[in-house]
């Protein structure tokens, strides 16, 4: 059995000698991995208080936001999604986000440090180039995300992101961390937005 790998993800990374991760599940975020039940985590009545809105074209999977958790040793916020229906709330996707409100250097610095650690892990893997892009939420066109993807052999995918928001949009640069299973990143492709 493979021991799980502790990805907490902490920023100054001090990762061991770890090699081989053939399974997205075998990474964790605060403690939480891909495949938990959610409810292993946090109650019911702290999920239903914060679910935020769903994707716009699809209710499929319910995602839920949560801030400054008394749990959270690295990150200020997470996401975390499951299907709607789903009693035991399994989870296909998790980010963990760090601000770095007004530091898109040090953010940008930060992922690249990250890729390096997380790509060291997996043996086999597509890497993709490191994309700056408008973030659609803007319609001004003045916030850009900073993406680079990982993607497993079996679909699964890590993304590692930086965003930067125009102070008009009243988010809060960060840096974000992501671990999807390939069936929601089918559903994400496919169904989210179109």
């Amino acid at each position: 059995m493979i021991t799980r790998l502790l990805l907490i993800l902490i920023l100054t990374f001090s990762f061991q000698s770890w090699t081989n991760a053939d399974d997205i599940k075998d990474f964790q975020i605060e403690g939480i991995s891909i495949g938990d039940s959610l409810l292993d985590h946090f109650s019911e009545k702290k999920i239903q208080k914060s679910l935020i809105s769903d994707y716009p074209n699809s209710d499929k999977y319910k995602r839920v936001q949560i801030l400054n958790h008394k749990s959270f040793k690295t990150y200020d916020a997470m996401h975390l999604l499951f299907l709607k229906n789903d009693k035991k709330k399994i989870i296909h996707s998790l980010n963990g986000m760090k601000n770095y409100v007004n530091k898109t250097n040090a953010c940008l610095e930060k992922k690249n440090i990250i890729l390096k650690e997380i790509s060291k892990l997996f043996q086999n893997v597509e890497i993709g180039d490191s994309i700056k892009t408008k973030h659609n939420s803007d319609k001004s066109g003045k916030s850009y995300t900073y993406d680079v993807k990982i993607k497993l052999l079996n679909g699964d995918r890590v993304h590692i992101s930086c965003y930067d928001w125009s102070s008009k949009m009243k988010f809060r640069d960060h840096l974000r961390i992501g671990i999807h299973n390939k069936k929601f990143m089918n559903w994400l492709d496919n169904d989210a937005y179109k």
